[in-house]
């Protein structure tokens, strides 16, 4: 209870600084939460009918708002239930949701937000039990298949016994290679790579192999360069992309002894890593990667500025739409590779969630929304917005609107890794961010941010009774 206390706090006063919205109105017409467990647990045999009620769905500005909006008509026709739609900007939405939720404010039904909230509330009794409401033969959908989340998707959000499930997944996400097909395939730079390398020129089977095609493209005087990074400043890509290439040397961030974590990110693998950013900032980046984030560094792909990004499943639709990209129609794409030929790769696997508030008004309703915008007739509307699905069934489908892309993603999926599911996680993520960012733009060298960054989350492990202590 002390830790979950301790991290409400911290997240209200992480909030104190976020733009407030006025509370939208929700139907009063929702069952209380005591009579939807009561509901949960009879085996009902009449249909719950949620025609006439409204629910209030709660998301970010842009791709997320986007998903969602393309399925509320579907939603509305099925179950003749409205859905009000709050869009919040993208710089406020994470301390807006995070406020109101441990505020207990009841101002949602339902809220699509980031991988990362949803863990961070997953002990905190502010988030349904998902599974009450599944388990309810008279309320959820009997065609609904859990079985169909690709594994690494779902099994985050239930604890570790699985009789608690606090989100559905509502995009799929992984970090992931652009690059582009028609350099790649091109007889004349291929002949020159060769002559100058010494082996073909093919998409990246290895870091090592991305940072000599990067050199080899890099030509400033046509204003072309081998990478465009992210790697402004407090920016969480930064750690994403250090925990993509640490997971190509064969280890993770933390070493499990006895149910504790030791953090071994400041060793022989995590300084190459880091060193790794900073020659490619230097040498093969495109001028202003220091202040770069997702938008930036996907804008100076599709402007046809660099051969190589490393960037999210998401990115794709608009890197082949001819109106905002030069490039469209020549981009390849793959999954994270090792870091040596022959090497496992991986991704920082990221991805949104659909969640139900404990204080939500209409929970019956809510859930419905939520099983529906995470079915796989729910998924298909809303991918031509970025929001990939999570079903392996849809990303097999032979007639999807991505069908060249689907089996990579898929791929890139099936060997993502989710980072920590601790609340913690949160807080040391941010740590990790400004010490990446520090020795990628070179204010620190690399060994001395990894150990100011170790001894920082040996502290909050510590408090949090995580840390394994020798």
């Amino acid at each position: 209870m002390k830790r979950l206390v301790a991290f409400l706090l911290c997240t209200v006063m992480v909030g104190a600084t976020t733009v407030g919205c006025s509370n939208t109105e929700s139907s009063s017409s929702g069952t209380t939460s005591q009579e939807t467990e009561s509901l949960a647990s009879e085996d009902n045999t009449a249909s719950i009918d949620i025609s006439g009620q409204k629910i209030v769905v709660c998301t970010e500005s842009g791709e997320a708002a986007d998903g969602v909006g393309a399925q509320i008509d579907a939603f509305k026709e099925k179950y003749g239930c409205d859905v009000e739609l709050v869009d919040i900007p993208a710089d406020v939405y994470k301390t807006k949701i995070q406020t109101d939720l441990a505020a207990q404010s009841g101002s949602y039904d339902v809220i699509v937000g980031t991988c990362d909230f949803a863990l961070q509330f997953k002990e905190s009794g502010l988030l349904e039990n998902l599974l009450d409401y599944s388990n309810n033969t008279a309320l959820a959908d009997p065609e609904y298949n859990v079985e169909d989340f690709i594994p690494v998707t779902i099994d985050r959000y239930y604890n570790d016994d699985r009789s608690y499930l606090c989100a559905y997944p509502f995009k799929s996400d992984v970090q992931i290679i652009f690059y582009r097909k028609d350099l790649m395939e091109d007889p004349e730079e291929q002949a020159a790579f060769k002559e100058k390398y010494g082996y073909d020129l093919e998409p990246a089977k290895s870091w090592q192999m991305y940072f000599d095609i990067a050199e080899f493209f890099t030509r400033p005087e046509d204003d072309f360069y081998g990478t465009a990074l992210m790697m402004k400043r407090g920016c969480d890509q930064t750690s994403c992309n250090f925990y993509t290439r640490l997971l190509g040397t064969g280890q993770e961030m933390f070493e499990e002894i006895d149910g504790k974590y030791k953090p071994i990110i400041n060793n022989e693998n995590g300084v190459k890593v880091l060193q790794s950013f900073r020659d490619e900032l230097v040498n093969y980046a495109v001028p202003g990667s220091d202040n770069f984030e997702y938008y930036e560094a996907n804008q100076a792909f599709n402007d046809g500025r660099c051969m190589q990004v490393i960037t999210w499943l998401g990115a794709y639709p608009t890197s082949q739409n001819e109106e905002n990209s030069k490039v469209a129609g020549k981009v390849g794409a793959m999954a994270c590779p090792g870091w040596e030929d022959g090497d496992k790769g991986g991704g920082m696997l990221g991805g949104w969630a659909v969640v139900l508030p404990a204080d939500a008004q209409n929970k019956e309703a809510g859930y419905k929304f939520a099983e529906f915008c995470s079915s796989a007739e729910g998924e298909k509307l809303k991918v031509s917005s970025g929001c990939f699905p999570s079903r392996t069934s849809v990303l097999e489908d032979p007639d999807s609107e991505y069908p060249e892309y689907f089996p990579i993603v898929l791929e890139a999926l099936e060997a993502g890794v989710a980072a920590p599911s601790w609340a913690e996680w949160n807080e040391l993520n941010v740590t990790l961010t400004e010490y990446v960012s520090a020795a990628g733009t070179g204010v620190m060298e690399p060994q001395a941010a990894l150990d100011e960054c170790v001894e920082q989350w040996n502290s909050v492990l510590s408090e949090a009774g995580l840390l394994y202590e020798e």
